[in-house]
This record gives C-alpha cells, structure tokens and sequence, in this order.
C-alpha cells in the first residue's frame, strides 16, 4: 500500500512539475516574448528615425551648398553683364549718344556727345559698383579718348568693330573664399541685336580670367578681368 501510495505522490510531483513548466512557457510566449519583440521594434524604429534624420540633414546641406552655389553664380553674372557692353566696345563707351552732335577728329573721325553723361568721371562712377576703377579706366588708359567741352561728354569714334551685345554667360568658379572669388567666364555675344530677323544675327564666344572681390558695402566687384578670346 505504501508503495502505491509513494508511487502516486512521484506521479503527481510528475505531473505539478509538467504543469508548471507549461504554464511557464505560455507566459514567456504570450507576454515576454512578446515584450522582447516590442523592445526589438522599437530600437529598430528609433534607428531608422535616427537614419532618416541623418539622410534628411545630409540632403538639406547638400542642397543648401546647391542653392549657395546658385546664388553666387546669378549675382556674379549679374555684375559682370552690367559691366560687359563698357568693357568690350569697340569704340569708347559712352551711353546713349547723339549722332548730330559732334566734333571732328583726325583722320577724318568723330567725337560724339553722350546723352547719358556730362563728364568722364561721371560714367566711371556710374560703373564703379560694379568694378574697380583701375578696371574701367584699364590703369587710365581710357580718358584720352574723350573729350569734356560745354559740359558735355564726347567720346572718339575709332570707326571699327562689330558691336558685339552682350547676351549671356556662364560662371565656373575655380577659387572660392567668403571675400574673394576666381571665376572663367564664358560670355554669348551676338552682332546685330537689334534686328529682329534672325538670319542677321551672328553669336560669339568669349571668355575672360575674372577676379570678382568685396567692396566696403559687402557686395561683389569685378577687380581684375583678363583679355578674352573671342571664338564664333
């Protein structure tokens, strides 16, 4: 009887011990499995915010020093069309200018009034925004082509070259710093702007070696500009 009876208590130890150890892993795969997973999820989900966020910042700068990098291209391009048709006329610049009032030259030229400006000093101030004056006056070579008379400007025709327009161009920056920039520029000219008709109309290429520096008013200035080659 005793036997029986020690043989049913291992049975039911048996038995408990089995029931415990079910019920065990029910727990651990019902709730802390489950838990582990959540724990799992959510530092994958904080490293992929964290790498989005990343990715995010990267492409913002990227497209920040894009944006900069465009900005710095229109504004040079702005200063330098605004210089371009005083620099490369074939004649000495002065604005808008009268065709009956003028004064003779030799070798049977002209020296026609401007309607822009009264004196010399006045058309290079008007451009001195835009470049330094050792650049307009090209190391003051320029003024003997003009005449002061009557408080008016006259400027020499040479009675040669094509007027070139000024069309577009192109900036590629090759040395950069916040004051100081080494550009090519290529230049689009074309002869005879003016026509409407198309088949008059001849495109030039020039480029040119620009030194574009800020002045005292933190704005960009043409102070050094190379000869260019003119390729048609």
């Amino acid at each position: 009887m005793e036997k029986k009876n020690t043989g049913l208590i291992v049975l039911v130890v048996i038995l408990s011990l089995l029931v415990v150890g079910l019920g065990g892993y029910i727990v651990y795969d019902k709730v802390l499995s489950k838990e582990d997973n959540n724990i799992n999820n959510d530092v994958k989900d904080n490293n992929n915010i964290q790498n989005n966020t990343d990715n995010n910042e990267n492409n913002n700068t990227s497209n920040d020093n894009t944006n900069d990098d465009l900005d710095l291209s229109k504004k040079l391009k702005s200063v330098f069309g605004s210089i371009y048709d005083f620099m490369i006329s074939p004649n000495p610049y002065c604005g808008k200018r009268s065709s009956d009032d003028k004064i003779s030259a030799e070798g049977g030229l002209y020296y026609y009034a401007s309607t822009e400006f009264s004196s010399y000093q006045e058309m290079i101030d008007k451009f001195k925004k835009y470049a330094s004056e050792e650049v307009l006056t090209r190391g003051g070579t320029t003024k003997q082509y003009y005449l002061e008379k009557d408080g008016k400007l006259y400027c020499k025709d040479h009675g040669k070259g094509k007027v070139l327009g000024y069309r577009d161009a192109f900036i590629n920056i090759s040395e950069e710093t916040d004051n100081r920039v080494v550009a090519d520029v290529i230049a689009v000219l074309a002869t005879d702007m003016w026509e409407n008709n198309p088949d008059t109309i001849s495109y030039y290429i020039e480029d040119y070696k620009v030194v574009f520096e800020k002045n005292s008013n933190n704005e960009f200035i043409i102070t050094s500009m190379e000869n260019g080659k003119i390729y048609n």
